[in-house]
């Protein structure tokens, strides 16, 4: 069981990327449909990662960072899916 709860950790720098897609998601939701929503969690995201593409002696680009901030931006879209 530990084994498996070990393979089950994120790193911090994910699980901020998470949390900062979810939040963003939650904010935009507030004011504009969810489907636009998450469509700008992606576009930021996308472009953050652009950006660190770009000044690599500053920042890094890591498609990752990217899934885990769309991840947390689809996590709150499903939050808000009435079934």
């Amino acid at each position: 069981m530990e084994w498996i709860l070990s393979k089950l950790t994120f790193p911090a720098d994910k699980l901020g990327h998470y949390c900062v897609g979810f939040t963003i998601f939650a904010i935009l939701h507030l004011f504009i449909f969810n489907t636009w929503a998450l469509l700008i969690v992606a576009v930021i995201a996308g472009l953050k990662e652009l950006y660190g593409r770009l000044h690599p002696d500053k920042h890094t680009c890591d498609i990752c960072d990217l899934v885990a901030t769309v991840l947390g931006g689809m996590v709150g879209f499903l939050c808000t899916l009435k079934i």
